[in-house]
C-alpha cells in the first residue's frame, strides 16, 4: 500500500540552492502572447463613466432644451357669465299610455316604436268574438222589452174602453133610477163595474211604467256592450309618435294593461334637477343650453318654461323645466341630458378655465396654482386664490396678473421649456 501511494505522488523539482542571475536581455514577447482582455478592464469605467454622462445630457437636453407644444389661456379682466348647472332627462307634457277597458287577444296592430300617427287612427284592435254575442243577446233583450210594453199599451186601450163603457153604463143606470126604472142592485153593479174600470186602467198603466222602465234597462244593456265592443278598438288620442309598444300580436292582454305609449313631439321638454342652493336666481325665460349624453360634442339651445314649487325632500332638488328651440333627430323619452342656465353676468373678473387649475408639484392635494409661460419661454407654477366658480370657469381674485399666459397642466414641471401652440383669449 506505501508503495502505491508514492507513485501517486507527484513529483516537483527541488529548487535550486543558488539563485539564479537575471537576464541582462530579455525575450520580448510574441504580439500573439500579449493579453487585449486587461486594457479592455480598466477602460470600462470610462466608458460607463461617459455613457453616464451622455444619458445626462440628453435628459437635461430633453427636459429643458427640447420645448414641449402646450395651448394657452391669456388671463384678461372679462365678463363671467353666471352659469347654474344639473342634470336632466328628455319628457313631454303631452303624452299618453293607452290601455284597454277589457280582456282580449291582440288581434291587429296599427302602428310600431317611433312611427307618426294622426289622432283617430287605429293602434290596437282585441279579439270581440264574446262581446259580438253579448251584443245579440241584449239586442234580443232590448227587443222583447219594448214588445212587452207595446203589450202593455195595448192592455191599457182596451182597459179604457171597458172603462168607458162601463162608465157610460153606470151613468145611463143612475139616471133611469131616479125614475125608479132601474132596481138598486143593478145600479150597484153598474156602480162597481165603472169603478172596476178605472182601477184597470190604473193598473196598465203601472204596467206601461214597468215595461218601460224594462226598455230602458235593456237599450242600457246594449248600449253597456256596445261600449265594450268599442273598446276593444283602441285609436290615437292626438297626433304623437308611438315610443314603446308592449302588446304583441296573438297575445293575450287584461283590462287596464298597458298596451302602447303615444307622445306629442311639439310638448318636449327637458326637467332639470338644480340643488336649492341655487334656485333663487333661476326664472321663466332665461336662456340655457343643453347637451345629450349620446351626442356630447353638439350643443342644444333651450330656455326655462317654469320652475318647480316643491324641493326633493332626499335630494334637496328642485325641478326645472325648460323648452328647447330643436332636438336631435334621434331621441327617447329619459334620454339624459347636462343642462346649464344662464342665470346673469358679473363684470370685471380674472378668470381662468377651470381644467388649467393644477396642485403645487410634489403635493398633489395642495395648494390651488397655474403653471405660466416666461418671458424665457420655461414654466413656473404660481398659488393663486380662487373665488366664484361657474360653468367650468374660475374666478382668480390674487396672484394672476391679466396678459400673463396660463399653460394646460399636462406634464409641466418647473423651468421646462414649453412652445405655444394656440392661445384662447
Amino acid at each position: 500500500m506505501f508503495i502505491a501511494k508514492a507513485r501517486l505522488m507527484p513529483i516537483i523539482d527541488p529548487e535550486p540552492t543558488h539563485p539564479r542571475a537575471a537576464d541582462p536581455h530579455p525575450p520580448h514577447p510574441h504580439p500573439l502572447d500579449r493579453r487585449p482582455g486587461r486594457l479592455l478592464r480598466r477602460m470600462v469605467p470610462w466608458l460607463l463613466a461617459a455613457g453616464m454622462v451622455l444619458m445626462a445630457a440628453t435628459l437635461i437636453h430633453r427636459r429643458y432644451v427640447v420645448p414641449i407644444d402646450r395651448t394657452g389661456f391669456t388671463a384678461a379682466i372679462r365678463v363671467m357669465p353666471l352659469v347654474v348647472s344639473g342634470p336632466g332627462t328628455l319628457d313631454a307634457t303631452i303624452r299618453a299610455t293607452l290601455a284597454s277597458r277589457v280582456s282580449g287577444r291582440v288581434l291587429a296592430l296599427g302602428a310600431e316604436r317611433g312611427e307618426w300617427v294622426e289622432a283617430g287612427h287605429l293602434l290596437i284592435r282585441l279579439d270581440a268574438y264574446d262581446l259580438t254575442g253579448s251584443l245579440a243577446a241584449a239586442e234580443a233583450d232590448h227587443a222583447g222589452a219594448r214588445q212587452a210594453a207595446d203589450q202593455a199599451r195595448a192592455a191599457r186601450r182596451e182597459a179604457v174602453a171597458s172603462a168607458t163603457e162601463a162608465d157610460r153604463r153606470y151613468r145611463r143606470s143612475r139616471t133611469l133610477s131616479a125614475r125608479g126604472a132601474v132596481s138598486p142592485a143593478t145600479l150597484d153593479a153598474d156602480r162597481t163595474a165603472a169603478e172596476s174600470g178605472v182601477a184597470a186602467i190604473a193598473q196598465a198603466d203601472a204596467m206601461i211604467r214597468e215595461r218601460d222602465a224594462a226598455v230602458i234597462a235593456a237599450a242600457a244593456a246594449v248600449d253597456a256592450v256596445r261600449a265594450r265592443l268599442a273598446d276593444t278598438a283602441i285609436p290615437a288620442p292626438f297626433d304623437g309618435v308611438v315610443t314603446d309598444r308592449a302588446a304583441d300580436l296573438g297575445s293575450l292582454v287584461g283590462a287596464g294593461a298597458p298596451l302602447m305609449d303615444l307622445v306629442d313631439p311639439r310638448s318636449l321638454i327637458v326637467t332639470a334637477r338644480i340643488d336649492e342652493s341655487r334656485m333663487s336666481g333661476l326664472a321663466p325665460g332665461q336662456p340655457a343650453t343643453l347637451i345629450f349624453r349620446s351626442d356630447p360634442d353638439q350643443v342644444w339651445r333651450a330656455a326655462v318654461a317654469r320652475v318647480g314649487r316643491a324641493v326633493d325632500a332626499e335630494t334637496r332638488e328642485v325641478m326645472v323645466d325648460l323648452v328647447p328651440e330643436n332636438l336631435p333627430g334621434h331621441w327617447a323619452l329619459g334620454q339624459r341630458v347636462d343642462v346649464q342656465i344662464l342665470t346673469g353676468e358679473r363684470m370685471g373678473v380674472t378668470w381662468v378655465p377651470g381644467a388649467m387649475l393644477a396642485p403645487r408639484p410634489g403635493q398633489p392635494a395642495g395648494d390651488s396654482g397655474v403653471w405660466l409661460l416666461g418671458q424665457d419661454g420655461r414654466a413656473r407654477w404660481r398659488r393663486i386664490t380662487l373665488g366664484l366658480v361657474s360653468a367650468g370657469r374660475v374666478e382668480v381674485t390674487d396672484g394672476l396678473i391679466p396678459g400673463e399666459v396660463v399653460l394646460a397642466p399636462d406634464d409641466l414641471y418647473p423651468l421646462r421649456r414649453v412652445r405655444l401652440v394656440e392661445d384662447a383669449r
